[in-house]
């Protein structure tokens, strides 16, 4: 099971912008099953030694564009699983976790 502090399910044609999100219980953003969604200006930021603190979870979406974010957490900066499709990202300063998988 995952804990994440926003959840977004089914959006469509959607932007999340200019959003700040410190220390969370999991992940920062989860997205799943959704298309077409925009992730711009993004602050998010973690402890180094933080397990599971995935900036931003990815699955089963399509036409996902993550850009101008920073991502500071102990874990993946970005991470994308299970049906991920055309997802694109550009802009990130990322660390001091394990990057972008």
């Amino acid at each position: 099971m995952y804990v994440q502090s926003i959840y977004f399910h089914r959006i469509k044609n959607g932007i999340i912008q200019n959003i700040k999100s410190t220390n969370p219980k999991g992940f920062h953003i989860f997205v799943t099953n959704c298309a077409n969604i925009r992730l711009r200006r993004l602050k998010l930021t973690a402890p180094d030694e933080s397990p599971n603190t995935d900036g931003i979870h990815i699955s089963h979406s399509i036409g996902v564009k993550v850009a101008r974010n920073t991502i500071e957490t102990g874990d993946d900066c970005i991470s994308m699983i299970h049906g991920s499709h055309q997802v694109s990202i550009n802009d990130v300063n990322c660390g001091p976790g394990h990057g972008i998988r």
